[in-house]
């Protein structure tokens, strides 16, 4: 249980350095041109019920996320994108610690989960609406259910991951 305290302690440093900044330009996509094609077509996938958002340069897995965030907004919401992606990058912290865990036992599960929770591209990403820490969320996934032997949802984590950014292939 005090690994299960640490890891609470981990994730709220995780959300405190995640959300420093996180207003940063808005309402304006000025943290990457990326949120500028993004969140726009997340939103036109709810408002216009949209499923294809018609722009191919990233596969749509993330915005079919961020799609029912903008939901009760009025125009593509930056803000609101961007707390979609404050969670996905906590949830990537988490999903550290499950591999560490599962690989080499909490004190690695712990070593692991905080030096994600601090680094700082990790940081900085998941305070955007872009790609990347939900790519980096599957295949970190997709390798601790390949360390518990659930080759079949394994396979799930990385066809995710391959639909979060092609990489992921």
């Amino acid at each position: 249980s005090s690994g299960r305290v640490a890891l609470a302690a981990i994730l709220l440093l995780a959300a405190g350095l995640r959300l420093v900044g996180i207003r940063y330009g808005l309402p304006y996509p000025l943290l990457n041109p990326d949120e500028g094609n993004i969140v726009p077509r997340a939103f036109a996938m709810v408002h216009d019920a949209r499923i294809d958002p018609g722009w191919y340069d990233y596969p749509s897995l993330l915005m079919a996320l961020l799609a029912p965030a903008q939901a009760f907004a009025s125009e593509p919401s930056y803000g609101a994108a961007r707390a979609v992606a404050v969670v996905i990058g906590l949830a990537g912290v988490g999903a550290t610690w499950w591999l560490g865990r599962r690989a080499y036992g909490t004190g690695a599960a712990l070593v692991g989960a905080a030096a994600v929770a601090v680094a700082t591209t990790h940081v900085a990403y998941s305070r955007m609406a872009v790609t990347d820490v939900l790519l980096t969320l599957a295949i970190t996934c997709a390798i601790a259910l390949a360390l518990e032997g659930r080759l079949a949802w394994a396979g799930a984590a990385v066809g995710l991951a391959a639909s979060a950014k092609y990489p992921g292939a």
